[in-house]
C-alpha cells in the first residue's frame, strides 16, 4: 500500500478526467516512479491510496488537508483507512510525508514513535523510520510500514534522511528493502472472507 496525503485539487482532478489518467509527470510521480522501481516494487503490485477523502479547493495541492482540522472528519478518514486495510491486507505501507505519519500513529500501539517525533531527522535518529510489525487491531490486521519523505518534495529533502551507517536517498531504499525482508504473507481472516466489518474504532 503507497499511502498518500489527499487525492488532489479540483483543478487536478478535472485534469485526470479529461484526460482519463493519470498526470504522470506531476511531482509526486515523477519522483515516486523510480523509487518504486529502486525498492523493487512494480507499479502493478501496488494499491495506492490517501488518508483523507476528497479534493482541495482551487489548484493548490501541498500543506495540511483542509478537512484534517474537522475531527468528525478524521475520524471517518480513519474508519475508511481501517476499512482498505481490511480488503487490501497488504505487506507493507510506504507512508509519504509527515502528515501521513501523523493520521497513522494514533492508530497502533507500534507506531508511538511516530507520535513523539516531529521530524524526519528526529525519526531517523531515534531509528523509528521502519516498524516491522505494527498491528491495527480494528482491521485485524498486523503490516510493516516505512515513514518516507513525500515525492513531491523528495529532490530537497532525501538528502537529510538516515538510516543506520546510509544517507539521503540510498538510505530511504535500504529503508524499504529491510522492510519488505522482514514482512510474510499473512493469511486472511475469517471476518474478511466472509465480507463483515463492525464500523467501529
Amino acid at each position: 500500500m503507497v499511502l498518500g496525503h489527499d487525492f488532489h485539487s479540483l483543478a487536478g482532478y478535472e485534469w485526470n478526467r479529461r484526460h482519463v489518467a493519470e498526470n504522470l509527470n506531476s511531482p509526486t510521480w515523477r519522483h515516486l516512479r523510480p523509487l518504486l522501481r529502486a525498492v523493487r516494487i512494480p507499479l502493478e503490485t501496488c494499491f495506492f491510496t490517501n488518508v483523507y477523502m476528497g479534493l482541495r479547493e482551487g489548484p493548490a495541492t501541498t500543506g495540511l488537508f483542509p478537512g484534517s482540522s474537522n475531527s468528525a472528519f478524521v475520524s471517518r478518514c480513519r474508519l475508511f483507512f481501517i476499512r482498505q486495510l481490511q480488503v487490501q491486507r497488504p505487506r507493507i505501507i510506504l507512508a509519504l510525508g509527515a502528515h501521513v505519519r501523523a493520521f497513522l500513529a494514533p492508530l497502533s500501539p507500534e507506531l508511538s514513535g511516530w507520535a513523539t517525533c516531529d521530524s524526519f531527522r528526529q525519526l531517523d535518529a531515534a531509528d523509528h523510520s521502519t516498524v516491522a510489525a505494527a498491528t491495527f487491531a480494528p482491521a485485524d490486521h498486523t503490516c510493516a510500514l516505512v515513514a518516507l519523505t513525500h515525492p513531491c518534495f523528495r529532490p530537497a529533502n532525501v538528502r537529510h534522511r538516515r538510516w543506520r551507517t546510509l544517507r539521503g536517498d540510498l538510505a530511504e531504499v535500504r529503508m524499504v528493502r529491510h522492510a519488505l525482508s522482514t514482512t510474510v504473507r499473512v493469511p486472511l481472516p475469517q471476518s474478511h472472507r466472509e465480507g463483515t466489518f463492525n464500523g467501529s474504532l
